[in-house]
């Protein structure tokens, strides 16, 4: 019975880690630390990438408290970088690449650099965080009291919510949806070599002796207990 037992039980135990060690060894988790803007405040290593003179900038600058209060703040401690909009892709490549720099700008500008890099390399090094802070307005510009205004928001309207402007701006960008979202989980087609299971060896080994460890502590539990019941004395 206890070795019937110990059979299910080590079964159960081999399926279950197998399961779990062939999830470690083909999927593979990329962090993506930086989701808000309260994450890369609050991370002393990275220094801001900012264009100048734009609307970002000068909304955080006329920002009197919360986030962007703060992020204006990181200027006095040197955690902010301005360049041009023509440094941003070399930044990309050069700094953010490194993973002590970030990059604040508009979510077109950023995708746009994103699916550029992307069709150089083919891989999604980059990704946009999460949190958008700051909205920003398109519109067209007509003459006061103009009678085409009416007619303009009308059209406007109706391109807007057929999503027909968003279907633009993925058309124009290239592998504009490749890394739109990457995903924090990769799957791991490699070859595994004994350095990246070498850890997991020695857990299974020390699980195993942990185990046949218990099961020689049973049966001696067990013999000991069968033997004090054979010493004891029959009363009549």
């Amino acid at each position: 019975m206890i070795l019937g037992a110990w059979v299910l039980l080590g079964m159960m135990i081999t399926l279950s880690y197998s399961c779990n060690l062939t999830s470690l060894l083909a999927v593979r988790r990329i962090p993506h630390p930086v989701q808000t803007l309260r994450d890369l405040l609050d991370n002393p290593s990275l220094t801001v990438i900012m264009s100048p003179n734009s609307i970002i900038t000068a909304t955080i600058a006329r920002s009197q408290e919360g986030d962007l209060h703060d992020l204006h703040g990181l200027q006095e401690t040197g955690r902010v970088k301005f360049m041009p909009p023509s440094f941003l892709p070399k930044a990309l490549q050069t700094l953010v690449v490194r993973g002590d720099h970030v990059i604040i700008s508009t979510t077109l500008r950023m995708a746009n650099l994103i699916s550029q890099t992307f069709s150089e390399t083919g891989e999604c090094d980059f990704y946009i965080s999460r949190q958008t802070f700051i909205s920003n307005t398109h519109s067209i510009i007509t003459q006061k009291s103009s009678p085409l205004t009416p007619a303009i928001s009308n059209w406007v309207t109706r391109v807007l919510e057929a999503g027909i402007f968003n279907h633009w701006t993925a058309s124009s960008l290239r592998n504009y949806t490749n890394c739109r979202q990457s995903s924090s989980k990769i799957t791991i087609l490699s070859a595994i070599s004994m350095k990246s299971i070498l850890g997991i060896i020695g857990m299974l080994g020390l699980g195993l002796i942990a185990a046949i460890a218990v099961f020689c502590l049973e049966l001696f539990v067990t013999r000991f207990n069968c033997a004090t019941f054979d010493e004891r004395p029959l009363h009549t």
